[in-house]
């Protein structure tokens, strides 16, 4: 199944005076499948990532399931993309900017910048709104994917389309606005703790503002999670709540429990005690060929259906 291609593999990065952190962010899609295609390739990778002396991750590109490969082995494609980016210990601020339903977060660090999109109503979207909008060498966009995964289905945004074309230019507005900003020394902590699910917080601060990143390897967000959101808001100035939309199957999402509070608030407080003078960077590569599904998704749908 699936058609050929070198899918795009970035390497978000953090060190700081005790320890570094390395966040896969490949433009592929986590699914479909717990034991088919790229199901388990967030748990793959998390797992590997985390070494003694190095912890790592999983952010989720905007995509579709279109976008899933079609081997869960391409897991290892992934891993050796992965590179080591030079890194600024200089960033600015998180700003955010809010239009309809949609807020986009952001961070420039040195010549690079980073862009969390958190928009309702909207589940996946299609490859090609946000990555050919963006010159990858220098960006990101993340996902948060952090809708209440107890709502249901939600439409997927597809490309040339009235919406899509709207999220694009605002997308495009941020980064300008990012690429003004003035830059300060960069401090962040973080930790992770692998598990069912895995979990992980990053604590960062530039010129007196506190910011937090906090979730799970899962699909959405609980009551849990979401309450937490408000309790950390008291403590910091911008609080973001992220998923990796990994999937345990074509019609189920994977980690659906609630997450134990206590388990989320002690990485946050470890992130805080790791706090120190730290440096941030990017890199991207194009992986090995493997096959995504593309067209095949909706066949294999109609199969096990």
């Amino acid at each position: 199944l699936g058609f050929p291609t070198h899918p795009d593999v970035q390497t978000f990065s953090i060190r700081n005076k005790t320890s570094d952190l390395k966040i896969s962010v490949p433009w592929i899609h986590p699914g479909p499948l717990e034991g088919f295609g790229g199901g388990k390739v967030t748990s793959k990778i998390i797992e590997r990532i985390n070494k003694k002396d190095q912890q790592g991750f999983f952010f989720h590109v905007p995509s579709t399931h279109q976008s899933d490969p079609a081997d869960p082995r391409d897991s290892e494609k992934i891993l050796e993309a992965m590179k080591e980016p030079e890194t600024s210990d200089k960033a600015s601020k998180i700003i955010s900017k809010e239009f309809g339903s949609t807020t986009l977060y952001g961070r420039a660090f040195g010549d690079k910048k980073v862009v969390f999109l958190e928009i309702e109503n909207f589940d996946d979207y299609e490859l090609a709104i946000f990555k050919d909008l963006v010159d990858l060498d220098d960006v990101t966009v993340v996902d948060l994917h952090n809708d209440d995964f107890d709502e249901g289905d939600r439409a997927n945004m597809y490309y040339g389309t009235s919406i899509a074309e709207k999220t694009r230019k605002k997308v495009d507005e941020f980064l300008e606005e990012l690429e003004s900003l003035e830059q300060y020394s960069y401090s962040a902590g973080f930790q992770t703790d692998i598990g069912e699910p895995s979990v992980m917080s990053i604590v960062e601060e530039v010129d007196g503002q506190k910011t937090v990143l906090y979730g799970i390897e899962g699909n959405g967000s609980s009551e849990n999670l979401r309450e937490l959101r408000e309790e950390f808001k008291k403590n910091f100035d911008e609080v973001l709540l992220f998923s990796t939309d990994t999937h345990s199957s074509i019609h189920e999402m994977a980690t659906k429990e609630q997450v134990d509070k206590e388990r989320i608030r002690k990485i946050v407080q470890e992130a805080v005690e790791n706090l120190s003078e730290a440096s941030i960077g990017l890199a991207h590569e194009k992986a090995d060929k493997m096959n995504l599904l593309r067209e095949d998704y909706a066949s294999l749908i109609f199969s096990i259906n």
